[in-house]
């Protein structure tokens, strides 16, 4: 998942958020300490990148575990791994981040070319 895909998925998530238990964007913006336009900013796209702690703001403001805007409505069904991973990817710089991603697709991509069956040891 690149950066952008990451901020199209907390905005998602937040969306839904902000509909299920009926919150007003610039009114949740204020609970959480931020400026009053920070949610729509979000929303919209006008924000790459937000910090963990504004979300960690929003979330306490909303009365959710963060995961439930960092992974979605269905953080709790999602395997522990998955959302423990975008969770503390959400905390790095985005330079961090994007370099984990990198890496992460090389690794994935030397897997493939290199792949063995399941089951059989490395040599």
């Amino acid at each position: 998942m690149d950066a952008e895909a990451l901020n199209r998925l907390l905005a998602l998530n937040l969306e839904t958020l902000i509909e299920e238990k009926g919150l007003n964007p610039s009114r949740l913006a204020k609970d959480a300490n931020l400026n009053h336009t920070a949610v729509r900013d979000i929303l919209g796209g006008k924000v790459k990148n937000p910090t963990y702690r504004t979300l960690v703001n929003i979330a306490e403001a909303a009365g959710v575990d963060i995961r439930r805007i960092t992974v979605g409505p269905d953080y709790e069904a999602t395997g522990r791994d998955s959302a423990e991973i975008v969770d503390l990817l959400l905390q790095l710089e985005p330079s961090e981040r994007q370099f984990l991603l990198n890496a992460a697709k090389a690794q994935i991509a030397a897997r493939g070319s290199h792949s063995k069956p399941t089951g059989e040891d490395p040599e």
